[in-house]
């Protein structure tokens, strides 16, 4: 059943309510890193500043929220040549929880980060 949200920033339908879903613009933090997985699947790492203004003691301020993403979607190569520093994409994917040991404190380590399927390049950076 297709529900339809009316929200301060606008509509939106869900399809079911517990969707793991997410849509996210920014900039990149820096140059996307292409990973060769041990299973031989190659992936793409980087993070996007994400930014929110609001208004604090009547003064607009201005949030950055720097979010992790990995890159798993068709032709992650062509992903890594074509973005650079700066440019600001949009990432279409879902909320990932991982968990590992770091090897050089053995401590648990633990991240929230965007697996991105799709992206669309919204506008290029002045690295270009």
């Amino acid at each position: 059943m297709l529900e339809r949200i009316t929200c301060a920033g606008g509509n939106y339908e869900h399809i079911q309510p517990d969707t793991n879903k997410i849509e996210i613009a920014g900039q990149l933090g820096q140059n996307p890193e292409i990973v060769a997985l041990t299973s031989g699947r190659i992936i793409v790492t980087g993070s996007l500043a994400s930014h929110r203004n609001y208004v604090k003691d009547g003064q607009t301020a201005k949030k950055t929220n720097w979010v992790p993403f990995t890159y798993r979607g068709d032709k992650p190569e062509e992903f890594a040549n074509a973005l650079r520093k700066g440019d600001q994409v949009l990432l279409l994917g879902t909320l990932d929880y991982r968990e590992w040991i770091d090897e050089s404190t053995q401590s648990k380590r633990s991240t929230l980060e965007v697996a991105a399927f799709e992206y669309k390049l919204i506008r290029e950076g002045k690295h270009h």
